[in-house]
Formats: C-alpha cells, sequence, structure tokens
C-alpha cells in the first residue's frame, strides 16, 4: 500500500554568510538577498553580528512584513545586529526570546 507524500509546513532556513569589512556593492547585494528570501517566505540565518555582509542580509530581510531573522553568535566580541529577532549561541544571553514557533 503506497503512502501519501506529506507535504512540510516548516520553513525554510537560508544561511547568508559573509565578511564584516565590505564594499557599498557587497552590501546591497546582501541587502537585496535578504529581502528576496523573506519575500519567499524563508527564514534568513546570519551570524547575527551587527556589521558587514549578514548585518545587510538581516536587514534586507525585515524590510518584509512578517520575517524572521536568527542570528548564530558564537561569542560577546561584537554586537547584536537589531535586525536579528532572535539571537542564539554565547554572546546572547540577555537577549533570548521566545521561541518564535511557539
Amino acid at each position: 500500500m503506497k503512502r501519501p507524500i506529506r507535504r512540510s509546513t516548516r520553513k525554510p532556513v537560508i544561511g547568508v554568510m559573509g565578511p564584516a569589512k565590505a564594499g557599498a556593492k557587497e552590501l546591497a547585494d546582501a541587502k537585496t538577498l535578504g529581502e528576496l528570501i523573506a519575500r519567499q517566505g524563508w527564514v534568513i540565518l546570519t551570524g547575527g553580528r551587527a556589521s558587514g555582509v549578514m548585518d545587510a542580509a538581516s536587514e534586507g530581510a525585515k524590510s518584509v512584513p512578517g520575517s524572521l531573522t536568527i542570528g548564530i553568535l558564537p561569542d560577546g566580541k561584537a554586537p547584536v545586529s537589531r535586525y536579528v529577532d532572535w539571537p542564539a549561541g554565547s554572546a546572547a544571553p540577555g537577549r533570548f526570546q521566545r521561541w518564535p514557533w511557539r
């Protein structure tokens, strides 16, 4: 007996990584990419810092209402991007928010 194919209700999570120091073109491209990812209804995952390509991608995503951005912060050396909804990792203990999918 064949089983019906189940469709996932989970949103894809798309990672965007890049340098903290980038030129104007790279930052503009990252912002556009973040917006395009969010317009698809996908979640954007970055390093969560407040500089460079990952900050620009998160900013672009947050220009789309209802978007979700996650930042994985490996250390406390740099501030968290204001465009990150849900910071995670050792650098984010004071900014943890409620799980976004509950």
